[in-house]
């Protein structure tokens, strides 16, 4: 019956008072999303008297996976200080039920990074096995020294405390105030 096995569909020789077990295995599907749910009626009929019977009614439910899974889809590994660029953050649902998600506060060189939201939404609703693309600007202070810089993006599943994060690393290269000597 699709999500369900029983071992035996027949007790024979069972005498009154006697006791057998039956074993009904449940197996739930790759794929099942969480409010899905599945239910099975087993009846017990005497063979001598059909209308002498029992019924079990099992249901079943499907755990909740609440997973997302962020990285960056275009990010530079080097950037000069005061240039700026546009980065692709990518998530993807990868639980089995829909999750509304949101990005944690931007902070320290992370700041750095900003939604840009003419082009996508400050929340999206994602359904499992789907993903969404949001677009951030990486703008880098200008006057900044030479270094090694790591940002990072946090996005967050509304109404739990889950989160995934991605970091990546970026050199800056500082610009200098001067022009290189030129000889025409």
């Amino acid at each position: 019956v699709g999500w369900y096995n029983l071992e035996t569909r027949q007790v024979a020789n069972l005498e009154a008072g006697g006791v057998r077990i039956i074993r009904l295995s449940v197996t739930v599907p790759r794929g099942a999303l969480v409010d899905q749910a599945s239910e099975v009626v087993v009846t017990a009929t005497s063979a001598a008297d059909t209308t002498k019977q029992a019924s079990v009614s099992v249901l079943t439910a499907v755990k909740e996976i609440l997973r997302i899974e962020v990285s960056f889809v275009s990010f530079p590994t080097g950037m000069k200080a005061g240039e700026a660029v546009e980065v692709t953050v990518h998530i993807l649902n990868s639980g089995n039920r829909d999750v509304r998600v949101f990005f944690a506060e931007l902070t320290g060189d992370s700041a750095w990074l900003s939604l840009d939201t003419t082009k996508s939404p400050s929340q999206a609703t994602i359904r499992p096995g789907k993903s969404q693309d949001f677009t951030f600007d990486l703008a880098v202070p200008a006057g900044l020294p030479s270094g090694s810089h790591s940002l990072s993006v946090t996005a967050r599943v509304q109404g739990t405390t889950y989160t995934d994060t991605e970091s990546i690393p970026l050199t800056v290269s500082a610009i200098s105030g001067f022009l290189p000597n030129v000889t025409v």
